[in-house]
């Protein structure tokens, strides 16, 4: 099925792709302006499941930015879609089908660590995995978080006057919004950002050999006390830091190796 999508691709110009970047609820602004831009809907990519959820308008792109060839899905489906695992990582299999070695997978936020600053984006250090679920593909050993790039995305970062906190990213499988004492848990396991996505892209994207960073966009406080989280609120405040986003993703582009 991969090499059908491939193949269509290739028939829209698409020839191959140097960085991938995953876009979560809210942060389709954080798209760079892309020179040859090839926009394709997920409902024409065969075996790509179109997302349903608010903020994420379901849309694979690809051009040139910063002298890199990017694919940018803008947008991605949840296991609590009833989504399987192939078609949660769909992406990042598709990108290591045409070429990919590294991907940036970012995601809106909650903050459970009362240091890290609300609006604001951590460099996604480690995961942990709270969804229930087992992923059929074993990650290799060692970090699933390049080191390299995360001191790449920081010094980038730091040259456009932008501070970026670092910490451990806990994935739960929603979709509700966790609760004080599921947030109490992931602080217990070192984890500082919450988030319903992201988790299997990366052992799959690992998997296959991507080297790949994260970046959590901080949308909102966890509920360490009951307060209600509204999705509508963490979209509007997702796109609010995608301008950051998109800034610290073109330097990085511009400056890989």
């Amino acid at each position: 099925m991969l090499d059908d999508t491939v193949a269509g691709l290739r028939d829209r110009g698409v020839d191959r792709v140097e960085v991938g970047l995953i876009l979560g609820s809210g942060l389709a602004g954080a798209c760079p302006i892309l020179r040859g831009r090839v926009d394709v809907p997920y409902g024409e990519l065969h075996g790509g499941r179109a997302p349903a959820v608010a903020g994420h308008p379901a849309s694979v792109v690809w051009g040139l930015t910063s002298g890199r060839k990017v694919m940018a899905f803008l947008g991605r489906v949840h296991l609590y879609e009833g989504a399987t695992f192939d078609e949660v990582t769909f992406s990042v299999r598709l990108l290591a089908s045409l070429g990919a070695r590294v991907v940036v997978v970012t995601q809106a936020a909650g903050a459970a660590s009362p240091w890290l600053c609300v609006p604001g984006v951590m460099v996604v250090r480690d995961q942990v995995n709270f969804s229930g679920r087992s992923f059929p593909v074993p990650p290799p050993e060692g970090s699933l978080y390049s080191p390299r790039l995360r001191l790449l995305v920081r010094k980038v970062a730091s040259e456009r006057g932008l501070a970026l906190m670092e910490g451990v990213l806990a994935g739960f499988l929603g979709p509700a919004y966790e609760t004080p004492a599921e947030v109490r848990l992931a602080r217990g396991a070192g984890a500082h950002s919450l988030t319903m996505s992201t988790v299997p892209e990366v052992v799959a994207a690992r998997s296959l050999g991507l080297e790949v960073v994260g970046l959590s966009v901080l949308t909102n406080r966890a509920p360490h006390s009951g307060g209600r989280i509204h999705h509508d609120a963490v979209v509007r405040n997702a796109a609010a830091g995608a301008g950051t986003l998109r800034s610290v993703f073109e330097g990085f582009c511009a400056d890989l190796e």
